[in-house]
C-alpha cells in the first residue's frame, strides 16, 4: 500500500471522507486519483489527499461534491499537480480558479503572499458549472500559461445574473496559453467571433476547437480561415444561429484541412475522441 501510485473508482457510495483519509495517510506516493461520481468524498476527503500526497498529478472527481476550499487545498500543496476533472462540479466558483492559480496574493488590505498554486497544469475540465466567469478563467489562463486543454461548456451563466464565459476569456487564452490544443467552449453565447478572432491569433497549436451554440458568425470563419495555424483539425460551429452554409463552405475551400462540423446531425455522428486524448 505504501507504494501505490494509482487509485481508481467510480459510482462507490461506500466510499466516504474516512477512507480517502486513512488512504492518503498511508499512500503518500498517490499519483493519480479517480473518484468519478462518489458522492460521499466531499472536501475533507481532498484536504487529506492534498496534505499527504503533494505528488499528485492527476485528478479525476468529476460530479462529486468538491468545492473552492477543495482548489484551496490543492493550490496550497499540489504543485505538481498536471491534469484536474471538475466536470459536473457546481459548487467551484471563480474564488476557487484563482486558488489554483500560482503568483502573489492578497488578503484584504495586508501585503501579498507567495501562492505556490498549480503551475504545470496541463488539462481542466470545468463543462456544465455555471458559476464560474471571465473573471475566473482569465485569472487561471495568466498564470497557468502550461495549459493544453481546457474544457468550460456550458459556462453562459446563470438565474443570479452571472455573465459566464464571454470573448474575454477567449482573449486571455490567446495571449497567455500558446500551448493550447483543445478547447470546448459550447453553449456559451457570450463567446462571439471577436473571441474567437483573438484565439485563433494567439494559440497556433490549436487542434480541436468546439464552439457550438455560440454567437458566431461567418466573420467568425473568415477570421479562422485567415489566422489559424496549420495544426487546426476541426471546429464545431455546430447550432450557431448566424453561421451560414456559405460561410462553411467558405472555410471549407480556404482551408480543406479543417474539418467544420457545422449542423446538430453532423455533432451527434461525431466521436470527439479529442476531447479525451489527454486524459487517457
Amino acid at each position: 500500500m505504501p507504494t501505490l501510485r494509482e487509485l481508481h473508482a467510480e459510482e462507490c457510495e461506500q466510499i466516504t471522507d474516512v477512507g480517502i483519509d486513512a488512504m492518503a495517510m498511508l499512500c503518500k506516493s498517490l499519483q493519480y486519483i479517480k473518484v468519478s461520481s462518489c458522492y460521499n468524498v466531499s472536501t475533507q476527503g481532498f484536504a487529506s489527499l492534498a496534505q499527504y500526497c503533494p505528488g499528485l498529478l492527476r485528478i479525476q472527481a468529476d460530479w462529486t461534491s468538491v468545492d473552492d476550499s477543495t482548489l484551496e487545498a490543492l493550490g496550497r500543496r499540489c504543485a505538481e499537480l498536471q491534469h484536474l476533472d471538475l466536470t459536473g462540479v457546481t459548487d467551484v466558483t471563480d474564488v476557487g480558479l484563482i486558488a489554483l492559480a500560482p503568483g502573489d496574493r492578497y488578503v484584504g488590505e495586508v501585503s501579498p503572499i507567495s501562492w505556490q498554486g498549480c503551475p504545470n497544469l496541463r488539462e481542466l475540465r470545468l463543462s456544465g458549472n455555471t458559476r464560474i466567469t471571465d473573471e475566473g478563467v482569465s485569472h487561471l489562463a495568466r498564470h497557468c500559461t502550461n495549459l493544453e486543454m481546457l474544457e468550460i461548456a456550458g459556462s453562459g451563466g446563470d438565474w443570479q445574473g452571472r455573465e459566464g464565459i464571454t470573448d474575454a476569456t477567449l482573449v486571455h487564452l490567446g495571449q497567455c496559453c500558446p500551448r493550447l490544443r483543445i478547447l470546448d467552449s459550447a453553449r456559451n453565447p457570450g463567446v462571439t467571433d471577436q473571441g474567437l478572432s483573438a484565439l485563433m491569433r494567439g494559440c497556433q497549436a490549436l487542434e480541436h476547437v468546439l464552439l457550438s451554440y455560440c454567437s458566431i458568425t461567418d466573420t467568425g470563419l473568415v477570421n479562422v480561415a485567415q489566422f489559424a495555424g496549420a495544426a487546426l483539425e476541426q471546429l464545431c460551429v455546430a447550432e450557431c444561429t448566424f453561421v451560414t452554409l456559405d460561410g462553411v463552405k467558405l472555410l471549407r475551400s480556404r482551408r480543406p484541412g479543417i474539418k467544420v462540423v457545422h449542423n446538430a446531425l453532423e455533432l451527434e455522428s461525431q466521436s470527439i475522441d479529442c476531447l479525451w486524448e489527454l486524459g487517457e
